[in-house]
């Protein structure tokens, strides 16, 4: 199929297959198969048991119904699904995955990943580095294996993080430790941010979001406030930058001024910035629709 289409499907035990960029999938039956390889890819699904498999990057992906099986392949691919049952793999970076079903499962493997899950009883492992895992469903259990992995659950949940360092006999990263825990509220607080570090369940603290360009070529930055807590004594308190993700701004940057010649490179440079894009007068909403008339 090319560029651009726009699939809808309603029956049971269809089978859809894409390759083009730009491309809208829309399902409702029951046993709907769905691999897509192209690019900005948007696909919806409210049927049962349904299989969606993405490896095109900038891919979205919505699915309501239960016992789906969804895959992202591609970088910066984004999942939201809220059906029971449901089991998600990621090996994308620069990912996002909500979840508010039931009994998910979760795997991710690509860096620089969030992921959220609402629903009781989830079960999430992450390998990933630089990942962020929020869960605020009880009775679930949480892996993060990766290096800087950051863990947030309810009471009741099971968390585990691993430790790394560098080798230099090895000339390598390592694994030194991993440790697994309990979010009572007396060892572990529920709703706080944990890594592992120094073999010490570690609190980090998130700072707030900065706002950058909304439009398609600009990512938003966030700014990690991270207080290091090991008693009733604040050790450390550093500020650093975190999730700049400046490569993939910088290609979004590059593809956009194709489309964006005359502001090319102004435009570009601005977008790096932590303001995002600027508008010159004459691209201003105002200026272009005085000029109209």
């Amino acid at each position: 199929m090319g560029d651009g289409c726009q699939i809808a499907v309603s029956g049971k035990d269809a089978g859809i297959e894409s390759q083009g960029c730009g491309t809208v999938i829309v399902t409702s039956g029951i046993n709907t198969r769905i691999q897509s390889l192209g690019s900005r890819v948007q696909i919806g699904s409210s049927g049962e048991a349904v299989k969606i498999i993405s490896s095109g990057e900038h891919a979205w992906i919505w699915s309501s119904g239960s016992d789906a099986r969804i895959s992202g392949e591609a970088d910066f691919v984004q999942i939201r699904s809220s059906g029971e049952h449901v089991r998600i793999d990621n090996t994308g970076n620069f990912s996002r995955i909500i979840s508010s079903g039931e009994d998910a499962w979760i795997k991710n493997s690509g860096y620089s990943c969030r992921m959220k899950s609402e629903g009781k009883r989830a079960r999430i492992t992450n390998f990933g580095e630089n990942v962020w895992i929020e869960c605020s469903g009880e009775g679930s259990i949480i892996c993060g294996l990766g290096m800087g992995s950051f863990v947030k659950a309810a009471r009741g949940s099971w968390i585990t993080l691993a430790e790394w360092e560098y080798s230099r006999e090895e000339n390598r990263m390592i694994l030194t430790q991993v440790k697994t825990g309990r979010v009572d509220n007396i060892t572990l607080r529920e709703g706080v941010y944990y890594t592992l570090k120094q073999g010490v369940f570690t609190e980090k603290k998130m700072g707030p979001w900065i706002p950058g360009c909304t439009g398609r070529r600009g990512t938003g930055m966030r700014y990690l406030v991270s207080q290091e807590i090991k008693s009733e004594t604040k050790v450390g308190k550093s500020v650093y930058l975190f999730d700049l993700f400046f490569y993939g701004r910088l290609l979004q940057c590059l593809s956009g001024a194709f489309q964006c010649g005359a502001c090319f490179p102004s435009c570009t440079l601005f977008n790096l910035l932590p303001g995002g894009c600027v508008l010159s007068d004459d691209e201003k909403p105002g200026k272009q629709a005085a000029a109209e008339l």
